[in-house]
């Protein structure tokens, strides 16, 4: 997954990050801010 892809969707409000690496999410978490429902399961 490329977190910077994330800013193409304004509007995004569920967003499902299973198993993604955490350091990638870290840095652009600033683009999820209208996020409701973010699944971390089984993230490292």
């Amino acid at each position: 997954v490329y977190i910077e892809h994330l800013t193409n969707f304004k509007w995004l409000r569920v967003l499902s990050l299973r198993g993604c690496e955490m350091d990638e999410l870290l840095k652009s978490i600033e683009y999820l801010s209208l996020v409701k429902y973010l699944d971390l399961s089984n993230s490292k």
